[in-house]
């Protein structure tokens, strides 16, 4: 394949496809901190939870 093109093309298409990678990556890492942030307030939320309901309720 880099023997058909010219090395400008295949630089341009090489540099676009680094680029891509790094978006993708960038969307992996941020799609994990935000299911990792919703899993910590998901079970900080639990950890309360069982505390809440035993307490007695003032009327």
């Amino acid at each position: 394949m880099y023997s058909e093109l010219h090395h400008e093309n295949y630089q341009r298409l090489h540099d676009a496809a680094k680029l891509q990678a790094q978006a993708l990556r960038r969307q992996a890492i941020d799609a994990f901190w935000y299911q990792a942030g919703r899993a910590a307030a998901h079970a900080f939320h639990a950890l309360r939870r069982p505390t809440a309901l035993r307490l007695p309720r003032e009327a």
